[in-house]
């Protein structure tokens, strides 16, 4: 039976980082691996990171620095479906805004991992995603905040074309739109013209996605 997520690894060069940047410590320069689900729209899931120092504990809110909980994957589409993972702390409760509007709550894994829906579509813009973590009486014990840029297609989008966003790759693009992931190859050799490394697709690219033929 073949397995439900397809695994990317990223290994740096000796004593750098995976963006290619002198790794400051060991364990900076260790390998991202990532899981990405085969059908469906679920999260990819991040199951190995470079690590970092954890932040100092604080119980100020307004000085509560990243680190604690994370937000690993941000998955969207142009229709404004959002999926969303990370780590947290085990069975850790969170709560997701956008813009500081609560858009839901989830619960984290036994090992830390979490995902999340948003409970509404997002439409093109930019927004500030937030996570805290939420500890006794519902304070908030960490928090992670990135920026979240949401791009509309253009008026002249040819039919049967898509917009690549930040986080897709080849295999997600066919997934979502053959339902396998395995497809990817008709997209690459429908675009060759600007796609010169599978591995590499860029954010704005624009690519024909050819009928499949049963």
């Amino acid at each position: 039976m073949p397995a439900a997520s397809n695994l990317f690894v990223v290994v740096p060069e000796a004593n750098r980082d995976i963006a290619g940047r002198p790794a400051t410590a060991p364990a900076a320069a260790s390998a991202l691996a990532v899981a990405v689900p085969r059908s469906g729209d679920a999260a990819s899931t991040v199951l190995q990171a470079p690590t970092v120092a954890p932040p100092p504990a604080t119980t100020d809110v307004r000085r509560i620095p990243p680190g604690a909980v994370s937000v690993d994957v941000v998955d969207y589409d142009r229709a404004g479906n959002v999926a969303l993972s990370g780590r947290a702390a085990p069975d850790g409760d969170l709560q997701l805004y956008l813009d500081d509007a609560p858009v839901g709550r989830v619960r984290a894994t036994a090992d830390g991992r979490w995902q999340a829906v948003p409970d509404r579509q997002v439409e093109p813009g930019t927004y500030r995603l937030r996570v805290d973590q939420l500890g006794a009486e519902g304070r908030v014990t960490a928090r992670a905040e990135i920026p979240l840029q949401v791009s509309p297609p253009p008026a002249d989008l040819p039919p049967g074309s898509v917009i690549v966003q930040p986080g897709n790759n080849l295999w997600r693009l066919a997934r979502r739109a053959y339902g396998r992931g395995v497809l990817y190859t008709m997209i690459y050799q429908a675009n060759q013209d600007q796609i010169r490394d599978p591995n590499r697709i860029y954010p704005g690219q624009i690519f024909t996605l050819p009928t499949r033929q049963n």
